[in-house]
């Protein structure tokens, strides 16, 4: 299997997470939580399958994996 790793600016970046939710169908609590931003070394996960569809697989901030908040270190 196969590895892409994305990195770039919002909105942009935002944007783009967002697309592949609604794409794939993700559910609305999680399109509530991706609405809210995208915060300073945030990652969306998604899975691709051959075809090319995606699937919301994680979202991960610095907050969520035990970091510090951008501007609280």
């Amino acid at each position: 299997a196969g590895c892409l790793l994305v990195l770039a600016h919002n909105p942009g970046v935002h944007m783009l997470a967002y697309d592949y939710l609604v794409e794939s169908a993700a559910s609305p609590s999680i399109l509530d939580r991706m609405a809210g931003g995208f915060p300073t070394a945030a990652a969306a996960v998604f899975e691709v399958d051959v075809a090319g569809r995606c699937a919301y697989d994680g979202w991960f901030t610095p907050q969520s994996v035990g970091g510090a908040a951008f501007g609280d270190e």
